[in-house]
């Protein structure tokens, strides 16, 4: 990953979770969540950069996230 990949994942981390979970509502802190699964990705032949980009992002809160698994979810 490039250096700028890195800083603009981070920034996208750290603004994502000061929001409340897409699913529940619960307020922050929230946990990023992976759309498309780091795995999917992998498998696909998708970069990192892709991976980590922002529009696949979201908040989730811990109990949300833990009931993911490595499944392609419906976002609100």
């Amino acid at each position: 990953m490039r250096a700028w990949d890195t800083t603009q994942y981070r920034r996208a981390r750290l603004r994502i979770s000061r929001m409340p979970c897409q699913q529940c509502g619960n307020p922050p802190p929230s946990t990023v969540d992976h759309i498309i699964p780091v795995s999917t990705g992998k498998r696909e032949g998708w970069s990192l950069s892709r991976i980590n980009h922002p529009s696949n992002l979201r908040p989730l809160c811990r109990t949300c996230n833990s009931r993911g698994g490595a499944a392609i979810t419906n976002s609100r």
